[in-house]
């Protein structure tokens, strides 16, 4: 029986000469691997998986196929700006790796699809500042994983164990934390939202250390997860 999905295209990578596979994260069945026809004849359908692309289709999860090929695909959100405007190709550069890094096939569930898609949608569409977006998609996609700190603080506590996602009154016995200044700012930087994210006033160097200290948080608390690349392209382009 086949069941209609609504996907975010992650990556595709070859699999055979006529096939490769698209990772995907669903809003009806979280995480999945496809097989999607390497070009030839179906190029135009191929076409159609680029990473961060927003797609409908049918698919059949109850063959013993180890693979789910997907059938009607088509695209039910057409991005105007996205992939035209070069910072926020970058941008999407940068969400795309977080994506493909933080969300695994356990995890399910519409909220973290909703929240994703309505990221890129809003990305798409905004004008105007948005020099932080990707930060605070960063910061927000925390509590959807379930990863978010504890930034609850009493006066005393100066520094935060970045292991054990809460403030501390001893240094830890490992070297994951801040302190001072880094510590204070962390409550925060914690609320920072695609509404309130124009009133942080950055520099290069501030977001520089902010995208560090994020990409360090997710190594410790998502198996698995790769120290992003995007980030050193990501300042390197913006210098």
């Amino acid at each position: 029986m086949y069941e209609s999905i609504h996907a975010i295209v992650l990556k595709t990578v070859k699999h055979t000469d006529k096939t490769r596979i698209a990772h995907v994260v669903t809003r009806e069945r979280g995480r999945l691997a496809l097989a999607i026809p390497e070009g030839g004849a179906k190029k135009s359908t191929y076409m159609l998986w680029r990473p961060l692309a927003l797609l409908e289709f049918q698919a059949d999860f109850h063959k013993a196929a180890a693979l789910v090929r997907p059938k009607d695909v088509s695209t039910y959100y057409n991005y105007v700006d996205l992939p035209y405007n070069p910072i926020k190709a970058m941008t999407a550069m940068f969400i795309d790796e977080l994506l493909t890094n933080a969300i695994y096939a356990e995890m399910t569930g519409t909220n973290l699809f909703d929240f994703v898609h309505y990221s890129l949608v809003w990305l798409d569409q905004v004008r105007g500042d948005y020099a932080n977006f990707h930060i605070a998609m960063a910061i927000q996609l925390l509590q959807f994983l379930g990863i978010q700190p504890n930034v609850e603080k009493a006066p005393s506590q100066d520094i935060f164990d970045m292991r054990s996602a809460e403030y501390t009154y001893n240094i830890p016995m490992h070297r994951d934390w801040i302190d001072g200044a880094e510590a204070a700012a962390l409550q925060h930087f914690a609320r920072m939202n695609y509404r309130n994210m124009r009133c942080f006033r950055l520099t290069r160097m501030q977001r520089r250390r902010i995208l560090e200290l994020i990409n360090i948080y997710y190594i410790i608390h998502v198996p698995g997860f790769n120290s992003m690349q995007s980030i050193d392209i990501f300042n390197q382009a913006l210098q």
